[in-house]
This record gives C-alpha cells, structure tokens and sequence, in this order.
C-alpha cells in the first residue's frame, strides 16, 4: 500500500464534494474537508387527476416536478465556519449560489480504497443554496461524541452521469 494511501484521509471515503464551475466555491465549501455523510438528490412528480365532462374516471398526469433537500454532515473543525459564512452570505444576498458535484466511488478489490478507481457515477446538483445550518452537535457533557455540523441545502435540478468508461480523478 502506498504512503498516501496510509495518509489521505479522503481514501477511507467512498464520495468527494467538490464545489462546481458556476461559483468559486471554495469560500464556502473547503476542498479538503471529508463529509461522513451526503444524501444523493432526487427527483419526484406529483399526481395530478383530471376528469373531462361526464366520464365516470379520472385521468392521471405526471405534475411539476421538485427536488429534495440534500443534507451535508461533517466533524465540526476548529476555525471551520465555512457552512455558517454560506448561510450568512445568503441571507445577506450575496454571491451564494454554486453547483456540486457529487461523486460516487466503487472500491477496489481487497482492503482499503484504491487512488486507481474513478468514479462510477457523479451527481451535478446545479444552482444549490444554503436553507439550514447546525453548527455543531448539542452541547452535553456526558458525552464523549465527535461534534457534528450539518448543512441542508437545495438545488433547481440535478444531472446524473454514468461513468462507463474510468475518467482522469479530479484536482482536489
């Protein structure tokens, strides 16, 4: 096993987060921070029923569709308030909006994760915002567990890409 297969921390995990082309997002998302968990977008449509003149039975219609919120979590770092500097930008009306790009890594054969593998599918959430930011975990000092800082965010739509053929890693 190589040195920075030992080392790199972002090889324990099997996704990246990286803040996409429509902003710099590196004033809100650190490139180098590991999430421990990122739910994956999703799409669905509502039911709309539609009954024409005297016909005895509704019509069925797929509706608008909408997208769910996706929700970030991570260690809470010292010094990190990035997640918190996004909310505040938003609500300021600042510069806020940014694209991510999720992607999904299969492991290698055998222990560990292997820095060969690429990506088997990425999720490109475009237009995404702030709309929920919890800090740090509840204060309790009977407790010894790692603080968590959670970030929800939502999205105007997403592209789902297969990755048949194995793509060159992208630059963290």
């Amino acid at each position: 096993m190589a040195r920075a297969e030992t080392t790199d921390f972002f090889q324990s995990f099997r996704f990246h987060v990286k803040a996409g082309p429509a902003f710099d997002g590196s004033v809100f998302l650190d490139p180098q921070a590991g999430f421990q968990s990122v739910s994956t977008p999703e799409y669905s449509l509502d039911n709309v029923e539609y009954r024409e003149g005297l016909y005895k039975y509704t019509r069925k219609y797929p509706g608008v569709p909408s997208t769910n919120e996706l929700s970030l979590a991570r260690g809470v770092a010292r010094k990190g308030t990035a997640f918190y500097d996004w909310v505040k930008t938003a609500i300021e009306g600042g510069e806020y909006r940014i694209d991510l790009d999720i992607r999904h890594f299969h492991r290698a054969d055998g222990p560990g994760f292997s820095t060969t593998s690429a990506s088997s599918r990425s999720y490109l959430c475009l237009e995404c915002f702030p709309t929920r930011v919890k800090v740090a975990a509840d204060l309790d000092s009977q407790t010894s567990d790692v603080s968590i800082e959670e970030l929800d965010l939502v999205f105007e739509e997403f592209e789902l890409q297969e990755n048949d053929v194995p793509p060159t890693p992208f630059a963290v």
